[in-house]
């Protein structure tokens, strides 16, 4: 089952993108992740050793179904896989975008570790500033623009609206565009010390090579 599904998400991969591209961010496969604590461990470690053996990958993206991920689950998958993989948790917000000019768009604010930030934005994804993210320094995707078309640029006032009606002032760090990946939509960036809520909906799993190949993260 979990090699089927494995095998349906590269020929997708592969209909959208060419090797380049991919090579930029990263393959991924995408499937829907138990939130039970002891099945989540056994899946991830499938997933990992069989799946990613046969596609040559080493990259995962464990989503959550309708229960939402936690730290207990991040922990399970990191021990299933014998310390041998990063476990990325990112939960996010959807909102507005409050930016400058006074317009506004509609995000979601994903909120990450820092010291993971890398991994989720690579180095040739960056359009303009620093790839940082801290306090209420925030990274921006580049398609958000102000009326006429104005991009946004390092130190942009912007301030982020919640559903609920509450608002948080951040500050433009950098700009990005990603053109691969389940996060090529994401909005904003910002650091999970933002956030209090220890829920996730997604866990980035990025193993060290693909098993028994020794290729470089990204290519297949």
């Amino acid at each position: 089952m979990l090699a089927d599904l494995a095998r349906l998400a590269w020929l997708s991969v592969k209909e959208r993108a060419g090797r380049a591209a991919l090579a930029a961010f990263g393959v991924f496969i995408a499937f829907l992740a138990l939130s039970v604590a002891l099945s989540i461990g056994e899946i991830v470690k499938q997933a990992v050793e069989q799946a990613l053996q046969e596609l040559v990958l080493n990259t995962v993206w464990v989503i959550a179904g309708s229960v939402p991920l936690t730290d207990a689950d991040a922990a399970t998958a990191s021990a299933a896989l014998g310390g041998r993989a990063m476990v990325v948790p990112i939960s996010g917000e959807p909102g507005r975008l409050r930016l400058p000019d006074g317009s506004e768009s509609g995000v979601t604010v994903f909120y990450v570790p820092p010291e993971y930030l890398e991994l989720l934005v690579p180095r040739e994804a960056m359009r303009g500033g620093q790839r940082y993210v801290g306090g209420s320094l925030v990274l921006v995707n580049h398609n958000i623009r102000m009326v006429g078309d104005k991009p946004l640029g390092p130190g942009s006032p912007v301030a982020f609206v919640r559903l609920d009606g509450g608002a948080v002032d951040f500050v433009v760090a950098g700009t990005f565009e990603l053109t691969t990946g389940v996060m090529v939509n994401a909005g904003v960036f910002a650091d999970a010390a933002l956030t209090a809520r220890r829920e996730y909906f997604m866990l980035y799993i990025v193993t060290e090579s693909p098993p028994g190949r020794g290729a470089r993260r990204g290519e297949a």
